[in-house]
């Protein structure tokens, strides 16, 4: 006589609280350098902050709130894809010839209009659904450079010169199409992924593990997966104000013309 076994718990595992602890770390950092770069209220010991702190404190602020709406844009897609889209259809549609899988994936960033930090939540996603390495790699690399909004921000910027437009567009699908098959050409590329990037079996379908695909479960599928990526864009724009603030611009400009 068979018995049919019971799970001893049918709620989902929720993450660990220490988890979120760099998550919640970042931001309290940019309350900080908020709250210093305000000038307001400041005790006498932090009053003597010097200008070069200031303007590492400005540049900072400028580069993450710059990039912030490209990256909530771009974890956004990422728990729309994950709570709406399944691995099924992901393997069906996504093409599995390496060269027009990765043509099909440079092409895709023409579609969304994310930055660098925004196309990582995306593609990891897409990863993890099982679309193939070349898609991957081939929008992680093309789709900050040809979506929509760059391209009409380097023809404003270039004053209206399609040559120039057109050269970074078409130099960018070249070199990402150029990547994305090499990699496919590797042997064992799934070794190049991290493990909990590798396509997943087939989902649980009862309903205590089903998806939250209302709208709270998507705020909060979003809001985790901001956190997460949150540290990265304050890692980044922390080493660009900090090398924009402390090296000298002239020192720059002489090894950019050192062989000229």
């Amino acid at each position: 006589m068979r018995v049919a076994s019971i799970p001893l718990s049918t709620s989902q595992p929720r993450p660990r609280p220490w988890s979120i602890v760099p998550g919640v770390g970042v931001y309290l950092l940019i309350a900080t350098l908020l709250w210093l770069g305000s000038g307001i209220a400041l005790p006498p010991t932090l009053t003597g902050l010097s200008m070069r702190v200031q303007g590492l404190i400005t540049i900072f602020l400028s580069l993450f709130l710059e990039a912030l709406p490209f990256v909530v844009g771009g974890v956004l897609l990422s728990s729309l894809i994950a709570l709406f889209v399944s691995d099924q259809l992901i393997q069906r549609i996504v093409p599995k010839r390496p060269l027009l899988a990765a043509l099909t994936g440079t092409l895709l960033g023409l579609l969304f209009p994310v930055c660098e930090c925004g196309t990582v939540p995306t593609t990891r996603r897409l990863l993890q659904k099982g679309a193939p390495l070349p898609f991957g790699v081939g929008f992680l690399l093309a789709a900050p450079v040809i979506n929509p909004i760059v391209i009409v921000s380097t023809y404003v910027a270039f004053n209206g010169d399609w040559l120039i437009v057109g050269s970074r567009v078409g130099l960018t699908l070249l070199i990402a199409l150029a990547v994305a098959v090499l990699l496919a050409w590797l042997p064992r590329q799934q070794t190049l992924l991290a493990t909990r990037l590798t396509a997943a079996g087939p989902a649980c379908a009862c309903p205590d593990h089903a998806p939250d695909r209302s709208l709270r479960g998507v705020l909060r599928h979003t809001a985790e997966e901001l956190v997460d990526m949150s540290r990265w864009l304050v890692m980044g724009a922390f080493l660009a104000a900090t090398m924009q603030t402390f090296i000298p611009q002239g020192l720059l400009l002489r090894i950019g013309t050192v062989n000229e």
